[in-house]
């Protein structure tokens, strides 16, 4: 496990020492630390969606994805702490992230477009995912 540790401890020593911006690094404690940041975010997401045109569209569906993706991590956290099982909650978050992006990806490419041409290829991805998601929940549990 001491391998594991010292991996990711200089891979994040590697990471920051490489990628730095010095105007981020100044900004982002004032900026975040304001109580009206999160506000602005929205405020600012739903402007671009609402004037931003097709690229405004797709940033604001980012922040959207951003603000979204770290509560589900605190409720499998919480979850987990309340003893429900993490395979119960990997299935939860698949199967109803499956159920909320299914429509999208039906009407771009249509039902005939969900069937991929290389099901094996798909098969790996899919159990590498959540494979993934599993040992990332038992982690935080």
């Amino acid at each position: 496990m001491e391998l594991f540790a010292s991996g990711d401890y200089a891979l994040f020593q590697w990471f920051n020492r490489g990628v730095v911006n010095p105007v981020f690094d100044v900004l982002m404690p004032i900026l975040s630390g304001n109580p009206l940041f999160k506000p602005g975010l929205a405020l600012l997401a739903f402007a671009l969606f609402w004037k931003g045109g097709r690229r405004g569209i797709c940033f604001a569906l980012m922040l959207a994805a951003m603000a979204i993706l770290p509560g589900i991590d605190v409720l499998a956290k919480f979850l987990g702490q309340e003893g429900v099982p993490v395979m119960q909650i990997v299935w939860a978050r698949l199967t109803f992230g499956a159920f909320l992006t299914l429509p999208f990806a039906a009407r771009h490419t249509g039902w005939r477009g969900l069937m991929p041409d290389q099901p094996g290829i798909h098969t790996l991805r899919a159990s590498l995912l959540i494979a993934a998601t599993f040992f990332f929940f038992c982690a935080l549990k």
